[in-house]
């Protein structure tokens, strides 16, 4: 093995704390509800040992696992993945703005019976009322206790994270802190203060001391060095201070691009926590993902910004760690938790790595299990590199099976790419994470029929996670053309339910709704949806619909249990077997099928015309694919 491939475990830097000229601060950094409970956090992982790094003694609380012992994981987990409306914001609301929320009757009129039917999913014994009584009373009990529990008289500076739905919570605790943590400078960051929701929050929430403006890595360290030598915190970059005039935003820092520079996460707190709480059996932490960074930004987005994503807020250019440094970091993180499974935490995986950190990972025979977000309609050959070096799990932009949708969505990719990534994620073992969202600025029903039609065809494909209208988000093209002057833009409905009518939500508020005119009729989209939960359902049942080929020299076998209509067995001979095992690849046109095919062009286009029409094959303009998967998987065990 060539020796700069051998993980230089001594030399990761966990932010060990080290003697210096600044005098060290007491530091606290909060993890809160809804954070997953699933895995640590890397914002207060990585910020606790730049804090660290410089001196500084940092304790850290994962406080959402406290509330995941409590209300036990399947409930928990229900909360915090939930996206539809703001249940988890709703929760804190009262300990948040004891005196202005809103009452709970109004969300509860509006979403009770969504929230039930919810919980029944779970075959949880929570009613309505024991929700209320968490909201009026028990939020904030809980909160407290925490402060209680924790010794943190002492604390200088405590700082507290917001993603998501994580604001309310954040707002409590803040103001509890307040309370009993007279003396401790409260500061605030993460994704939900990026832009003008950092000043709007701010304004509302006058618990928070300070808050730190999009990404940390520079004004946290800066923030406390000027702390502790009682410096002016306004030279300080990427703030939010509170003046007699009002709130002052710090200079702007450049964007942090030293990425190999940072130090390891640490995470030995949220073990701790988690095992004393009994989320984790002592020792059992094969589970665990360990969340890991190796890029920030997005370089497709960098090229055409996908017209519904919000992401990356106001820090789009792409930055990534080397190959080398990953290498370290992921083989020191397996080491010191005793998890291979790591959970890359990048928007979208660095193309660069398919020619150095993957196949390094490959040639060292490491036992990773990855997960990475990746570019959609990655070719079979990328899928094989992933796969070869431990990525299981991957999450493409799949978004839609219609290549004019995807036009309207600036994905830079045709349907049947798309397709053609699930059939090889199939076939290579590949967890495959995916959504379709519908409700996009001139769809016809033109686009949805079609599109209808081919996911009937691809039940024996790993399915979509959901199937949801658009939400456009802040940050986004569809929001940036429409926020300027289009008075029909508004905040998501139930945020004025968990908020005080004090917050301007049009300003605070990440997620929107917006009548984007669609020419498709609601029939289609109802269809749409309901055939999206068909394919999650047929595929999850005990007899999941196959479609599977078996070949050999001039002879090729279909078989077909799809359950779609066509059921039954196909065989092909000669130039038609070799034809379908040529489509099964990547798509392709007739004439680069041709060039390969004894059948002249009229036999051969009508053998992809019986293909089509049997659901065996798909066509996606000039390009054609075969729908069926070997009947021997690559990635399985006992495949070849």
């Amino acid at each position: 093995m060539p020796e700069d491939l051998v993980p230089k475990l001594g030399a990761m830097d966990w932010g060990t704390q080290t003697a210096g000229s600044t005098p060290a601060l007491d530091v606290v950094l909060i993890n809160l509800p809804w954070a997953s409970f699933r895995r640590p956090s890397i914002q207060i992982g990585l910020l606790g040992s730049l804090a660290r790094q410089r001196g500084h003694r940092v304790e850290l609380a994962h406080i959402n696992l406290e509330l995941a012992a409590r209300l036990g994981k399947p409930l928990y987990d229900l909360i915090a993945e939930h996206r539809a409306t703001s249940l988890g914001d709703w929760l804190f609301a009262r300990a948040a703005f004891p005196q202005t929320a809103p009452p709970a009757e109004r969300f509860l009129a509006r979403y009770g019976q969504t929230v039930m039917e919810m919980v029944d999913r779970i075959g949880g014994a929570i009613t309505l009322d024991a929700l209320v009584a968490f909201r009026e009373t028990g939020a904030e009990r809980f909160l407290a206790e925490q402060i209680t529990r924790h010794d943190w008289a002492k604390a200088d500076l405590i700082g507290l994270t917001s993603t998501f739905q994580q604001n309310t919570a954040c707002f409590a605790m803040a103001r509890l802190l307040k309370r009993q943590t007279p003396q401790a400078l409260v500061v605030a960051g993460g994704a939900n203060f990026d832009g003008d929701m950092g000043a709007e929050w701010f304004g509302a929430v006058p618990a928070l001391d300070v808050v730190v403006r999009g990404e940390g890595d520079v004004a946290f360290p800066q923030l406390l060095a000027a702390l502790a030598q009682g410096a002016p915190l306004d030279t300080v970059p990427n703030l939010l201070l509170r003046t007699p005039s009002g709130v002052k935003a710090t200079a702007d820092a450049p964007l942090f691009d030293k990425l190999d520079d940072l130090p390891v996460p640490d995470y030995d707190e949220y073990f701790a926590r988690a095992e004393r709480t009994g989320l984790l059996s002592v020792g059992a932490r094969r589970d665990v993902d360990l969340p890991v960074e190796t890029s920030r930004g997005c370089w497709w987005g960098e090229r055409r910004h996908c017209t519904f994503c919000g992401l990356n807020g106001q820090a789009m250019a792409f930055r990534s760690k080397s190959p080398e440094r990953a290498m370290d970091e992921f083989a020191a993180l397996a080491r010191r938790y005793r998890s291979y499974r790591l959970f890359a935490v990048d928007n979208i995986v660095n193309m660069r790595f398919h020619k150095t950190l993957f196949p390094n990972l490959a040639e060292q025979g490491t036992s990773y299990d990855l997960f990475y977000e990746v570019k959609s309609g990655l070719p079979p050959d990328r899928l094989r590199e992933l796969r070869a070096a431990g990525v299981a799990r991957i999450q493409p932009g799949i978004e839609s099976l219609n290549t004019r949708v995807l036009g309207l969505m600036k994905k830079g990719v045709r349907a049947i790419a798309n397709v053609n990534l699930l059939r090889w994620c199939a076939i290579l073992d590949i967890e495959v994470s995916w959504n379709l969202i519908w409700g996009f600025p001139d769809e016809t029903d033109a686009d949805y029929l079609p599109q209808i039609d081919l996911m009937a065809e691809v039940f024996h494909l790993p399915p979509p996670l959901a199937a949801s209208r658009i939400w456009i988000e802040r940050f986004s093209p569809l929001f940036r053309d429409r926020a300027a002057g289009d008075t029909a833009i508004v905040p998501e409905e139930s945020l004025g339910h968990a908020y005080p009518p004090s917050v301007n939500l049009k300003r605070a508020a990440y997620f929107f709704e917006y009548d984007l005119q669609t020419e498709v009729s609601p029939e289609t989209y109802a269809r749409f949806g309901s055939v999206a939960a068909a394919w999650r359902d047929r595929y999850f049942a005990a007899e999941r619909p196959k479609l599977t080929y078996r070949f050999s020299e001039g002879f090729l076998q279909i078989d077909d249990l799809r359950g779609c209509g066509h059921d039954g067995i196909f065989t092909y001979e000669d130039a038609e077997a070799q034809l379908y095992r040529d489509m099964a690849h990547i798509p392709r046109t007739l004439e680069q099928l041709g060039q390969n095919s004894k059948l002249d062009r009229t036999r051969l286009s009508a053998a992809v015309d019986e293909f089509c029409a049997r659901g065996l094959a798909m066509r996606d303009g000039d390009q054609v694919l075969a729908l069926a998967l070997p009947h021997r998987l690559i990635g399985h065990k006992g495949a070849p």
